[in-house]
């Protein structure tokens, strides 16, 4: 096999520059700044076949947070693997909404003269994946009780990885929302969630990252809110008055999910926006 350069390895394997030197640089264990002051040095077999094997996969559409087996999110490393949804930015901002009503909470107790000692919150997510919304609230807001469901017991195996990974404690259970909940959890201040919502015929299933992602975290039903009445038919059984649920929904979802929120135990809706200017977080207080 004839020796190839850094610099030419990563001009032939036909992917864009990033991606290219992401791969590279999970075979040799160094960074991007080492790539490119050392693109001169030459691989190894080993480690160019390693490379043009990464490569391929990631040429046949395969995410590169499944090849690699990471994902940042709020600053954190998140293990990933096809159990689990990839984290994505836009997800964020459930969790900076979550941690701001935490905050604001624990503003206003520090202000109460109540002399009760100050109740910890009790938090919630429901449908956890890789557990990285319920490890971002544990690991930024220290004053909380975090909890987590999932139906998937693959899934909540990566998320007590990803927990123990990050020195954070999250109690997880298996099961579908309300459900995967023994009888005696008691009441949340703050349940968060980014259920499927997906719909079953949305052509987009078969485009992009989405094909490797589990099905079962992707489709909400035929109109793709299906997960939405079920959380919010039962908030009242698990959350305290005055306590917020918010959720992440599709672009074109805000009104309906706002319409499900209001039907039920919720007033104070708003949705938040993101990046793009569309609709994806939608929140509401419980009466």
């Amino acid at each position: 096999m004839s020796r190839v350069s850094i610099a030419a390895a990563l001009r032939e394997c036909k992917l864009d520059r990033l991606e290219a030197q992401l791969l590279l640089g999970h075979v040799l264990g160094v960074d991007r700044v080492w790539l490119l002051t050392h693109d001169d040095e030459v691989l190894s077999d080993e480690q160019r076949l390693q490379f043009e094997s990464l490569a391929d996969r990631r040429n046949a559409g395969e995410p590169i947070a499944y090849i690699l087996g990471v994902r940042e999110f709020m600053g954190l490393e998140f293990e990933v693997n096809p159990s689990v949804l990839i984290p994505r930015p836009d997800t964020e901002i459930l969790v900076e909404l979550g941690l701001s009503f935490l905050h604001e909470r624990s503003r206003s107790q520090s202000r109460s003269r109540s002399r009760e000692p100050a109740r910890p919150a009790r938090v919630l997510d429901l449908g956890t994946g890789s557990g990285a919304i319920a490890i971002s609230i544990a690991r930024y807001c220290d004053s909380c009780e975090v909890y987590a469901t999932d139906v998937s017991d693959a899934a909540l195996q990566t998320a007590a990885r990803n927990a123990q990974k990050h020195g954070v404690a999250v109690q997880f259970y298996a099961g579908s929302w309300w459900e995967a909940l023994p009888p005696e959890i008691g009441a949340f201040d703050l349940v968060l969630s980014n259920p499927p919502y997906i719909r079953a015929d949305d052509k987009h299933l078969s485009c992009g990252d989405v094909r490797f992602e589990p099905l079962s975290a992707l489709v909400g039903g035929n109109d793709g809110v299906n997960a939405y009445r079920d959380i919010v038919s039962r908030s009242r059984e698990f959350m305290r008055s005055g306590a917020m649920l918010a959720f992440e929904h599709g672009w074109d979802q805000g009104e309906v999910v706002r319409e499900i929120m209001g039907r039920g135990h919720c007033h104070k809706i708003e949705t938040h926006r993101d990046l793009a200017g569309h609709d994806r977080v939608t929140c509401g207080v419980i009466t």
